[in-house]
């Protein structure tokens, strides 16, 4: 995916009815071309923002085509994928791959999953518990076979959360792309201190 692609994509996910002020609410804009990023002015009140502003990419120093490439890592990883790995791909450093990492993973975490409730029935008459076999061994060659470092108890819900994401969507890969841009455009910016404290946001 090429620059212009991600800028597209990035565009619709976040304003799929066109731009719209996050502060005064205004569609009417104006483009400022800087050296890095276009700015989007609202005409209302001159308010400016950019395409990753108030998101996880928000402040960020690297390009939107080497957050799409790890978008598209870590969502089609059937067991997932270690930061380690994800630096080898990325050709960034561990810090950088951890952060990259850990912010798409705070991202899916915050997406709404739907609970089931037996009421007395056994699992094995209901068909969203024929998967649990399959569940846990994957879950396990997740945990024991990719993250060798694994902070388990400071970090399970976006290990667990990450996994249930991709799980729940793996017969549809060709659209897990898309699902995680989305997804990074629902969440807030979260900077490196508030990730490594380890507090999923509500």
């Amino acid at each position: 995916m090429g620059f212009c692609e991600a800028v597209a994509a990035l565009e619709q996910a976040r304003w799929p009815d066109g731009f719209r002020c996050r502060r005064c609410d205004c569609k009417e804009y104006g483009l400022i071309h800087g050296r890095r990023h276009k700015r989007y002015q609202c005409r209302s009140r001159r308010h400016q923002a950019t395409l990753t502003a108030g998101t996880i990419l928000e402040a960020t120093k690297l390009p939107l085509t080497t957050w799409f490439l790890a978008f598209y890592l870590v969502g089609q990883a059937k067991t997932g994928i270690s930061s380690l790995a994800l630096r080898r791909h990325l050709g960034v450093n561990y810090r950088t791959a951890w952060l990259v990492h850990n912010k798409i993973r705070q991202a899916i975490v915050g997406c709404l999953h739907q609970s089931v409730v037996v009421k007395g029935r056994h699992p094995n008459e209901l068909p969203e518990f024929r998967w649990i076999n399959m569940v846990l061994s994957n879950l396990k060659t997740s945990f024991s076979g990719t993250f060798h470092a694994l902070k388990f108890d400071k970090y399970v819900d976006r290990y667990l959360g990450a996994f249930n994401y991709r799980f729940n969507r793996r017969f549809n890969l060709a659209a897990m792309t898309e699902r995680v841009v989305h997804a990074i455009c629902s969440c807030g910016a979260r900077p490196e201190r508030v990730l490594r404290s380890a507090e999923l946001a509500t």
